[in-house]
């Protein structure tokens, strides 16, 4: 379900109560991304999680479906990729253990490299070091392998345990 009546600040806000239903989408148009000054990657697809790890969840994490847990209870991507059908999105600020909030699931946002840095233009697969991290490469030739299947392409790179800007194709969706 899609919702017309949030704010940006909403898409920030993180609760230990569900604010909406958990799985609704959100379409927010045209963005920039503060932290780079960029602008003009179109819009974003939000979707609202529950954060099912006994830890938080930080801005630029791979999130994934908790095994045996509704679609809508997340975990970071482990170092062992599983499958690209139990990604869910990208979170774009942190979210406490246990608590509510948006992730971004398409568009451009913040993502967190891996130990081995990423390289601009290349594909973002997960990383395999720390669990959410993302690790690039040059293009992705098998999608059926978890540990090559892409979730964006590099924007801006970043170094080691670092942020930078990807572009998010429907992640999730």
């Amino acid at each position: 379900m899609f919702l017309s009546s949030i704010t940006a600040t909403s898409l920030t806000e993180t609760s230990t109560t569900a604010k909406v239903a958990t799985g609704s989408l959100y379409w927010r148009g045209d963005v920039s991304i503060p932290t780079a000054g960029h602008r003009g990657f179109g819009g974003q697809v939000w979707r609202y999680v529950k954060n099912g790890d006994a830890s938080s969840i930080t801005a630029g994490m791979l999130v994934v479906r908790k095994t045996g847990e509704t679609e809508d209870v997340v975990v970071p991507m482990p170092t062992t990729p599983v499958s690209r059908t139990y990604a869910r999105g990208v979170a774009q600020h942190t979210i406490a253990a246990g608590s509510y909030g948006w992730i971004l699931v398409r568009g451009a946002g913040l993502y967190v490299a891996d130990t081995g840095g990423t390289t601009i233009n290349h594909v973002l697969i997960a990383g395999n070091a720390v669990a959410g991290n993302f690790d690039s490469q040059v293009n992705t030739t098998d999608e059926t392998a978890e540990a090559t299947q892409s979730y964006g392409i590099v924007i801006s790179a970043a170094t080691a345990t670092n942020t930078g800007i990807g572009l998010f194709n429907q992640i999730g969706l």
